[in-house]
């Protein structure tokens, strides 16, 4: 099976389980899966890293807080102290903390993806919560970054 071929059987077993209806999966697509709690995951295929690409936006970040914000995430990332195995960042915008994760493909299944994923929710569905209560956060911008997603949106 080729890696395209192994991302998108991947994919489709996510919906699967997460009890979404099948979208036209793309390959080479992010897909978002956007929780109640504000959480939004993007989920993408690097031909270049041949890795899936797990980003979790957790908060967004004022302008004059970010030095305070990534001392945070950095503290948290030590050791994977509060990051699980994966890793805290601002987004390249600078605009919002994210946490990410890759699998290589050659390692990706459905069960390390179900995994890796229950994870990165769980990991953020936390730092949503205390993000939401620092200076640095603001409680009223959503967290889905609109202009980071290429493909759909998904409910979850």
């Amino acid at each position: 099976m080729d890696e395209v071929t192994k991302y998108t059987t991947i994919m489709q077993g996510v919906f699967k389980l997460l009890g979404l209806e099948l979208v036209d999966v793309k390959p080479n697509g992010a897909f978002a899966l956007n929780a109640d709690d504000g959480t939004s995951i993007e989920i993408s295929y690097q031909k270049e890293t041949r890795e899936i690409v797990i980003i979790s936006y957790i908060a967004n970040v004022f302008p004059g807080y970010k030095y305070e914000l990534f001392e945070m995430l950095l503290k948290a990332n030590f050791a994977c102290k509060d990051s699980g195995f994966a890793s805290f960042g601002l987004s390249p915008d600078g605009q919002y903390a994210v946490l990410s994760n890759v699998i290589p493909i050659d390692s990706a299944s459905l069960a390390v993806m179900d995994q890796v994923l229950a994870e990165i929710m769980i990991i953020s569905q936390h730092w949503v919560e205390k993000l939401q209560h620092h200076k640095w956060a603001d409680p009223h911008a959503p967290t889905t970054p609109e202009n980071h997603l290429s493909h759909t949106h998904l409910m979850a």
